[in-house]
């Protein structure tokens, strides 16, 4: 069952305006995992962009290239 809210437009708007400005601060800061399907973020650390796992905050390459060193 869906809830749905009626909210009066002036909140409606004000809540749309202050999620994109959060959003775009983000965007500003580089960070841009919202809503990307291939975010290892979302994905048990799986990027099916590159076909490898993020490990401890790594690149899988990057990561094994630390370990033998």
């Amino acid at each position: 069952m869906t809830k749905r809210y009626d909210l009066p437009k002036h909140l409606a708007s004000a809540a749309m305006k202050e999620a994109d400005s959060q959003l775009r601060a983000k965007h500003a800061r580089g960070k841009f995992d919202d809503g990307d399907p291939n975010n290892p973020m979302y994905n048990e650390g799986y990027n099916y962009a590159t076909g490898k796992r993020a490990l401890f905050g790594y690149d899988q390459d990057e990561f094994m290239a630390k370990q033998h060193r």
